[in-house]
């Protein structure tokens, strides 16, 4: 075909290079088709997306349920528990529910009388569920801010709880050495933290002394556990069970044995929680 007859609009050239049709006029049947095909495909579109929204909700909750997240609260064995005190572990508890099962196995039936170092957001717990005397020990170092935050925070929340202060004046960088070669002389020197508690904490008779503070966890710059753990003895008597948190670690692990003396009668594990707390043992201890 010549450039003649197509710049010429001969009818040889319009037959080859038809007119661009129009679109179908709006409520024709065309664009009704047109429509609807649309919007089935939208829907398919959100079906699919609908779709991988719980499929990737699903294997993330399975997946932290194998790992010990946030599915590991056992609600049947949590509502056991609840039979034996009336009060159930609340979800975000940083203890597992074995180990506080073995905690309240360790109080009397009735009442039972319940010291913790360390103040937190389970104190109401225990507060509730022991039904005796309940005291909370909570510090840090001198200079540092971070304890008497955390204890106006816990105790704005739960102002009935009772809480006692103490300065704790070792750190677990420097001190381990020293204080496994020292000996009783000088644990009874730099350990005792009786002096700074009040009368009806030395006096009372406790079933159980829970030891989880102060900070002890590797970088933290913290004092460590040796003032609560000898404290702990001191304050314990005959039948007393002392409960050692985060027995895995080093300093809880072997300086709780050599301040009691003995080796646990068990070792309770948690596996760890997703958004609570890594995986820990706790060590009971009767004196």
């Amino acid at each position: 075909m010549s450039t003649r007859n197509i710049r010429s609009g001969s009818p040889e050239s319009l037959a080859r290079f038809p007119a661009p049709q129009s679109p179908p006029p709006l409520g024709s049947r065309k664009s009704n088709y047109a429509l609807v095909k649309s919007k089935r495909r939208i829907g398919k579109q959100r079906l699919i997306a609908i779709f991988l929204v719980i499929y990737l909700s699903c294997f993330v909750l399975f997946t932290a349920f194998k790992r010990g997240g946030i599915e590991a609260y056992d609600f049947e064995h949590a509502a056991r528990l609840k039979n034996k005190r009336g009060v159930a572990p609340p979800i975000d508890m940083q203890m597992g529910l074995s180990q506080i099962e073995s905690v309240m196995a360790s109080l009397p039936p009735e009442g039972g009388n319940l010291l913790v170092f360390g103040l937190g957001n389970d104190s109401s717990f225990w507060h509730d569920v022991s039904g005796g005397v309940v005291s909370f020990i909570e510090g840090d170092f001198a200079d540092s801010k971070w304890a008497t935050e955390w204890s106006d925070q816990v105790l704005f929340k739960y102002p009935y709880l009772d809480c006692s202060m103490v300065v704790y004046s070792t750190s677990m960088e420097n001190d381990y050495e020293r204080f496994e070669r020292g000996g009783e002389a000088l644990w009874a020197k730099e350990l005792d933290l009786t002096s700074q508690l009040p009368l009806h904490i030395t006096t009372t008779k406790w079933d159980v002394i829970v030891v989880d503070a102060p900070r002890g966890n590797k970088g933290s710059n913290g004092p460590g556990r040796f003032q609560s753990i000898y404290t702990a003895r001191i304050l314990a008597g005959l039948g007393t069970t002392i409960v050692i948190d985060d027995y895995e670690r080093d300093i809880e692990n072997r300086f709780s044995k050599l301040i009691l003396g003995k080796e646990p009668v068990k070792v309770e594990k948690r596996s760890g929680r997703r958004g609570i707390g890594d995986a820990n043992w706790q060590a009971y201890f009767e004196m």
